[in-house]
């Protein structure tokens, strides 16, 4: 989901918009919340060498080390998520479109970001949807007890700003696409 430009070729890593408002708060936390999911990764990496040498040097293991990984890796992926999508950073495959017109593609780019804001939505509603269930439920991991719905409510609150990203995206691209337009002069 490149980002097109006027000047032609792929926008990628856009940085924090200039002269929105909107765009400037919600890069920002977006920045914040990777930031959040980066501290979780390091927590998760120390967490991860001190019970392999604790197991492996000492014979003692952590009970439930594999569980805080889990729900640690968890919250840095869904953390990451809104942070990519606001920079256009995601993965693309360009061999098809790249000769085709820059506005083309800027259409393109707007179906895809739509396509994908949809499925974001979904996924997010059912995170809602299966959050509520594990409270219900009680549900807990094996081990230490760990509540299922705290893994899912911070997934939940990160791709509630994910689903505000990609509807940002489709925004973006549409911009593009009138800015495209007014440059070439068309209606």
């Amino acid at each position: 989901m490149a980002e097109g430009g006027a000047e032609g070729g792929s926008r990628q890593r856009v940085g924090a918009p200039r002269g929105d408002p909107f765009g400037a708060r919600l890069f920002a936390l977006s920045e914040g919340l990777a930031v959040v999911g980066g501290i979780s990764l390091v927590v998760v990496t120390v967490f991860t060498v001190v019970g392999v040498v604790g197991r492996t040097a000492f014979d003692m293991p952590i009970l439930g080390d594999q569980e805080i990984v889990e729900l640690g890796c968890a919250i840095a992926i869904f953390a990451f998520m809104p942070y990519c999508q606001m920079r256009a950073a995601n993965v693309i495959v360009d061999f098809f479109t790249a000769r085709l017109s820059q506005a083309i593609r800027d259409a393109l780019d707007a179906v895809m970001n739509a396509t994908f804001s949809a499925c974001i939505l979904v996924v997010t509603w059912r995170l809602a949807i299966g959050g509520i269930g594990a409270f219900d439920g009680s549900d807990a991991s094996m081990f230490l007890r760990i509540p299922l719905w705290w893994g899912y409510a911070v997934a939940f609150v990160a791709c509630v700003l994910w689903s505000a990203a990609c509807l940002y995206s489709v925004r973006r691209s549409l911009g593009h696409m009138r800015a495209a337009r007014a440059a070439v002069g068309a209606p």
